[in-house]
């Protein structure tokens, strides 16, 4: 596993054993911000909760339809 993750696994569970914010970014080299988006995004039910989520848009608006697409394509072999 990347350290990058291990580092958000290890902060989260030091958190919830009682150790106090402060003390686990800095020993970690890392800023409150981090910590509390790390912390916020923590969800029990989800296993891969500490990777990161994409940042594509999930739907493209201008995008031409399917059948267009094939029609423009058919158009321009010909």
């Amino acid at each position: 596993m990347e350290e990058k993750y291990q580092k958000r696994i290890e902060a989260v569970k030091r958190y919830y054993s009682g150790e106090r914010a402060n003390y686990i970014y800095k020993s970690l080299g890392k800023t409150k911000l981090w910590f509390c988006f790390w912390l916020n995004r923590y969800n029990p039910k989800d296993e891969n909760w500490y990777r990161d989520k994409p940042k594509a848009p999930k739907v493209i608006h201008n995008k031409i339809a399917k059948e267009t697409e094939t029609l423009v394509c058919n158009t321009r072999e010909n």
